[in-house]
């Protein structure tokens, strides 16, 4: 989850238990449907948050296997082979397909460069064992390519996952904001007159978003430096912004 919606969660489990320690001063709200459904949306929430967790963790593992993969197909196994095929075909039909791609090269550039080079590093075995390549170079390149379209594999599905409970996240935030609005009425109406309970009703369905400095906006800088006063005042402490739960 984003701040953003780390914040609302908050608000959210705050209006819960706002709504449990004042269930004498509300009297029958806490059985409203929409308290039940805010309920169910706030469980399906905390499910699905986890599970973006858990997508997201299983992502970055999924990407650091597949990088591994890359640069195991491309030193280990192509980059012999186009030394070898450098210095022993030049002028050899079909050499170009013998070339090391550049570390940079797309995932699907890069399979079908290690593909072709198999096969046309086949066609001229015996140059490449008489260079002491092992035997089954040609079967370590082509599982050296197979390992990567697996990883790449295994990170598209791990990105699916990650939109999938990303969305699911949006969908149930979007549902309690229907819930909040009809609770915030049912509470007002409730404790009409009864100011302390109101505001701290307020208080409990704001959603407090930590503001975060952009580190690509350098702060300006004074020309000429303020004076430092003898006795610096102590700052004042500054409430981090929020609005009102949706």
């Amino acid at each position: 989850m984003n701040k953003g919606q780390q914040a609302r969660l908050n608000a959210l489990l705050r209006i819960q238990v706002y709504l449990d320690a004042n269930a004498g001063a509300l009297g029958s709200v806490s059985k409203s449907t929409s308290r039940s459904d805010l309920d169910s949306a706030v469980t399906g929430l905390k499910q699905y948050a986890a599970q973006q967790s858990q997508a997201e963790n299983q992502a970055v593992s999924a990407k650091q296997v597949k990088d591994a993969a890359r640069e195991d197909l491309r030193l280990y196994h192509m980059q012999p082979i186009t030394a070898i095929a450098k210095k022993k075909l030049t002028n050899t039909p079909g050499i170009q397909e013998l070339a090391l791609p550049h570390k940079n090269v797309s995932d699907n550039d890069l399979i079908a460069a290690g593909t072709a080079m198999a096969a046309q590093a086949a066609q001229y075995t015996q140059v490449f064992l008489d260079q002491q390549l092992p035997a089954d170079f040609i079967a370590q390149l082509q599982a050296a390519v197979k390992a990567v379209e697996d990883a790449v594999t295994a990170q598209s599905t791990n990105s699916l996952a990650v939109n999938d409970a990303t969305k699911s996240v949006k969908a149930q935030l979007a549902i309690t904001s229907t819930d909040v609005k009809i609770l915030n009425g049912l509470v007002t109406k409730q404790l009409k007159g009864q100011t302390g309970l109101l505001g701290a009703w307020k208080n409990a369905k704001r959603v407090h978003v930590v503001a975060v400095a952009n580190p690509a906006t350098p702060a300006p800088v004074p020309a000429t430096p303020a004076p430092v006063p003898a006795t610096p005042a102590a700052p004042a402490a500054q409430e981090a912004p929020h609005a009102a739960a949706a």
